[in-house]
């Protein structure tokens, strides 16, 4: 697997992304204008509007409001360092010609010019747009015969590395251990744990000929029942086989768990307490609902939505104000700022 897909596959990183997801979603999203003092909540009818776009973003079958907007722009940036969405105009970007809100399925930057534009896919037909930087609107647009489309970016750049970066590469190490002890438990269990033992089954009759007849073939088999009844099933843990079968000898060998295999659920503990202490605000009291009613739980759980609404902040709502800004700031009326 690569490592996004055992980031994609961890037990631990979808109980973050699902508690993140839900603690976003329980916020109402506003839009405020600034103020000596304080900020005020904004009646800048083109506000109220973008919002309205957000919450009923027109499309179908997917998105078909904030929370599944919101919901994808967390995993995607959790685990790809990506996301976008695309406000799809009927001609002119325009306030009476907003027709959607699109997800994109895949985004690549294309680097091979002297101002990089963005390769996206979206809706059922996995069709391919190129989206340019336009200067008068500080963005990046599409524009085909019928339509304009906008970008708004969601993005975790690393300069180092040149590509995007999801939330969770500085524990990558330990996600990938946490889904190795996963499958090594389930291949445990699944396979009947191991054999306990293995019986040697000898006949005392040296003059026995390598095939069985009838007779020598029945008390074989009669001795293996016997022995599969003894021996199988929880009720018959610890018990000792006896047998009366004189012209027979039986070896029973035990086999012996390595004497570390209990360490499994020390090691997925500390993954698991590795894992989400890397996420702002995070604990496995929080994530886990651990010793929920005592006062440090309740602590670390109001770390948690302090942290997940700092997240938000920062990859969802600063991302929508730019573009809010950048793509109507013919149209916006400020007063002191918006």
């Amino acid at each position: 697997l690569t490592d996004e897909e055992h980031v994609k596959t961890n037990t631990s990183v979808a109980t973050i992304l699902k508690k993140q997801i839900s603690v976003i979603n329980q916020c109402d999203i506003i839009v405020k204008e600034k103020s000596i003092g304080s900020d005020l909540r904004s009646e800048n009818k083109l506000a109220k509007l973008f919002l309205q776009w957000l919450n009923n973003p027109n499309c179908r079958p997917y998105p078909v409001n904030i929370n599944e907007i919101i919901k994808n722009i967390i995993e995607q940036y959790s685990l790809y360092g990506k996301s976008a969405l695309i406000f799809v105009f009927k001609k002119e970007i325009g306030l009476s010609n907003f027709e959607c809100i699109q997800i994109a399925k895949t985004l690549r930057i294309e680097k091979n010019y002297t101002e990089p534009q963005y390769s996206i896919t979206f809706g059922s037909d996995y069709k391919q747009y190129i989206f340019k930087y336009d200067k008068l609107r500080n963005n990046y647009i599409c524009s085909s015969e019928n339509h304009t489309m906008a970008l708004c970016l969601f993005e975790n750049f690393d300069i180092d590395n040149n590509d995007y970066v999801g939330s969770f590469k500085g524990v990558i190490e330990y996600i990938k251990l946490q889904n190795f002890l996963a499958k090594f438990a389930s291949s445990f269990y699944s396979n009947f744990c191991v054999p306990s033992s293995i019986i040697t089954i000898t006949s005392n009759n040296k003059d026995i000929p390598l095939v069985l007849n009838a007779e020598e073939q029945k008390s074989f088999d009669l001795t293996i029942e016997k022995i599969r009844q003894e021996i199988k099933g929880a009720s018959n843990q610890g018990k000792a086989v006896i047998l009366n079968r004189p012209n027979m000898t039986i070896d029973i060998k035990p086999i012996q768990l390595p004497a570390n295999a209990s360490d499994n659920i020390a090691f997925h503990n500390l993954c698991c307490e590795k894992i989400y202490a890397n996420i702002d605000g995070g604990s496995r009291s929080s994530f886990e609902g651990l010793n929920e009613y005592s006062n440090n739980a309740e602590v670390k759980l109001i770390d948690l939505y302090e942290g997940t609404v700092r997240l938000a902040d920062s990859i969802i709502i600063n991302p929508l104000n730019r573009f809010f800004i950048s793509i109507f700031k013919n149209e916006i009326i400020r007063k002191n700022g918006v």
